[in-house]
């Protein structure tokens, strides 16, 4: 893809996705205006860009080079679409969520600011752990087995 289309499929991505977290969307945003300043580093600024845009599941890009089958991306849609959803609930919810609903420990993040910012940290673990389940297993990618074999317990599947 060559640097036009790229940097023009990088910018629609973020001006309609609100899960890019504030801080990602800025850095890919200044990232694209270097390139567009200095055409001799786009190469190495679209790998850039492609990294920090694998956290996400909706990036216009293939993930780590693999890409779902048909089916797991549709579950992976709707699932983005419901976190999408929760994250309004999370804006209205006010100070309360905002004081309960907190990043894990190892996070650099002390708390979210917002839907948005929690959307995100949750998508980014989405994609990842689809991608795991669909090459654990070439038939049925969401199968028990799989989840076991992830998850590392039985989690209330019996069998």
């Amino acid at each position: 893809m060559e640097w036009k289309e790229f940097s023009g499929t990088t910018l629609a991505w973020l001006k309609n996705d609100k899960t890019v977290d504030e801080a990602d969307a800025s850095t890919i945003s200044r990232m694209i205006e270097k390139g567009n300043a200095n055409p001799t580093r786009q190469v190495r600024i679209s790998t850039t860009i492609r990294e920090i845009a694998r956290d996400y599941a909706t990036a216009p890009y293939g993930q780590r080079g693999y890409t779902l089958p048909a089916e797991a991306q549709t579950i992976v849609n709707d699932v983005t679409a419901i976190v999408n959803e929760m994250a309004t609930l999370f804006d209205n919810g006010g100070d309360a969520i905002r004081a309960l609903l907190l990043p894990n420990q190892r996070s650099k993040v002390k708390h979210y600011p917002n839907g948005s910012a929690w959307a995100s940290s949750v998508l980014k673990n989405v994609n990842g752990v689809a991608v795991k389940l669909s090459k654990r297993r070439n038939l049925g990618w969401f199968d028990e087995e799989s989840i076991r074999y992830y998850f590392g317990g039985n989690f209330g599947i019996s069998g």
